[in-house]
């Protein structure tokens, strides 16, 4: 039969559950979500599930069920067909859990733990083919930020790729720029006497005021460059130019053994967007600013504002 949701089902008591979760999404500005509720109802119309009830059927399915169901939200999404589905789908499963299962007393060992993560992303990408792994990043979480931020404090400021290392970051996840502004960042682009940093972008010229904890980073690793003869602000151990490769070793390595396992100047890049688009930016600034193509942006502030409440994000803009 054809039911009101849209979907022919066979798990009638699966079907109000996701009426009645829908309406309480969209009190709370979730509407986007019922595509991936639609593509779980339509994954889940199999004869094994018929006449079960919602806690015996979210006990019985797997996170191969969740892979699936994703992968024909994936084929079915008008709105994106890139990585980004994804996400909207995993986050849509985890808010359901959160806000329906848990609050149900439903137990639902697939997910547990939350399922939107890039071990998850990576594994859905590989039974679809016309996205490219290689050019899946998330922005770094910011639960992740204290531990980083702890290993920073570890590292001595006084030796001069320790606190490369250091500036680096804080450019990253400050100004999200893309790992070539990095790379590229010439020591002339530091302007002691304004404590600026030039930015240069086709056509394009940024003088970014500096706050007074980056500023005098750069002022000390000015001081102390081992490589005065370099053009380059920035520079390997043996002083040539850098590659994405080499901008952040002993930091990573020293937060990969923390548990942190997608650190890298994508990933900090991308969580620096995400900064910029709470303090007010636009893709077009945001664009100019950090070398990130308005696609990739765009991505990244979809994926904000399902993560986020639209509210909070327009109350804690400030300043930049």
């Amino acid at each position: 039969m054809k039911t009101k949701w849209g979907c022919f089902i066979m798990n009638q008591d699966l079907e109000n559950a996701m009426v009645y979760f829908n309406n309480y999404s969209k009190n709370r500005g979730r509407s986007d979500y019922k595509p991936c509720y639609d593509s779980l109802l339509k994954y889940l119309n199999v004869e094994k599930y018929d006449n079960k009830s919602v806690k015996e059927l979210f006990s019985a399915i797997s996170l191969a069920d969740i892979d699936q169901a994703c992968k024909l939200y994936y084929d079915s999404s008008k709105k994106t067909k890139t990585y980004m589905a994804i996400h909207r789908f995993l986050l849509a499963m985890d808010y359901f859990y959160e806000n329906y299962l848990i609050e149900s007393r439903i137990k639902c060992v697939a997910l547990e733990g939350g399922c939107n993560n890039k071990a998850r992303v990576l594994k859905i990408a590989e039974m679809i083919n016309d996205i490219d792994k290689g050019k899946i990043h998330l922005p770094l979480e910011g639960k992740n930020i204290d531990i980083i931020e702890k290993s920073i404090d570890e590292m001595d400021e006084n030796k001069f790729y320790h606190l490369e290392q250091k500036i680096i970051y804080r450019l990253l996840s400050t100004y999200g720029f893309k790992e070539n502004r990095i790379i590229n960042m010439l020591k002339v682009s530091f302007s002691r006497e304004n404590k600026t940093l030039g930015i240069q972008n086709e056509g394009y010229s940024i003088e970014l005021k500096l706050d007074e904890l980056l500023y005098n980073d750069l002022l000390q690793f000015y001081k102390i460059h081992k490589y005065k003869e370099s053009v380059y602000l920035f520079t390997n151990t043996n002083g040539s130019k850098l590659i994405p490769a080499t901008m952040l070793p002993t930091l990573k390595v020293k937060v990969v053994k923390k548990g942190i396992k997608d650190f890298c100047p994508t990933s900090i890049g991308l969580y620096g967007i995400v900064n910029l688009i709470g303090k007010g930016l636009n893709i077009s600034e945001i664009n100019i600013l950090t070398g990130f193509d308005i696609t990739k942006i765009k991505d990244v502030s979809d994926y904000m504002l399902l993560d986020k409440d639209i509210n909070k994000i327009i109350n804690e803009k400030i300043t930049l």
